[in-house]
């Protein structure tokens, strides 16, 4: 029997933003005791998704790294 069950979809959060992966595509993770329970869905991310990521780190990293301890 299937049980309902509040799901949540997960994102990329890059460049301050949650964003969805450039795929669409996404993984649904299940609980292990109740395999008719979705606990989640995560981005399938593409290289695309990755580079984006790297970029706004590294633009970000520029001004960040001057912020005083």
């Amino acid at each position: 029997m299937a049980t309902a069950s509040a799901s949540h979809a997960h994102k990329n959060f890059i460049h301050g933003e949650w964003v969805a992966p450039k795929s669409g595509k996404t993984l649904e993770n299940r609980n292990p005791a109740n395999t008719d329970e979705v606990i989640g869905a995560f981005p399938l991310s593409t290289q695309d998704d990755v580079d984006a990521a790297v970029g706004a780190a590294k633009a970000a990293y520029k001004t960040w790294r001057l912020t005083p301890a």
